[in-house]
């Protein structure tokens, strides 16, 4: 049981939050994957995943889309303008981000779409 008393199902994937919430100090996951696969939809946002940490965001676009990959780095360009994925100073970053990425599509068994992997 969680909050209002509903019960979770084992198909669902994330985590609660609610130790968080009444100041339990808990290990608490570092990084976010989302999925993003409503397009055309409202926001017209191409088809696409990604992880997010603190500092840096990796984004996979895996269908109708000439620009695949994205990386931004959330504190010097938090309004995600200045896309860094070929920059090689980030090079290092990008390893990481993709090691990462390709762990979390595996724990949440998303990975038909395993192109890049």
């Amino acid at each position: 049981m969680n909050y209002g008393g509903a019960h979770i199902s084992n198909e669902i994937q994330g985590e609660s939050f609610r130790k968080l919430v009444v100041g339990e100090n808990i290990k608490w996951r570092d990084t976010i994957y989302y999925r993003y696969y409503e397009y055309p939809g409202e926001h017209k946002v191409k088809r696409h995943y990604g992880i997010r940490t603190d500092c840096y965001k990796l984004i996979y676009f895996y269908y109708d889309s000439a620009l695949k990959w994205e990386l931004y780095d959330l504190e010097k360009d938090p309004s995600e303008m200045n896309n860094i994925y070929d920059d090689p100073m980030y090079l290092e970053v990008k390893k990481q981000m993709h090691r990462s990425l390709k762990a979390i599509r595996i724990k949440y068994k998303d990975v038909l779409n395993n192109s890049f992997m």
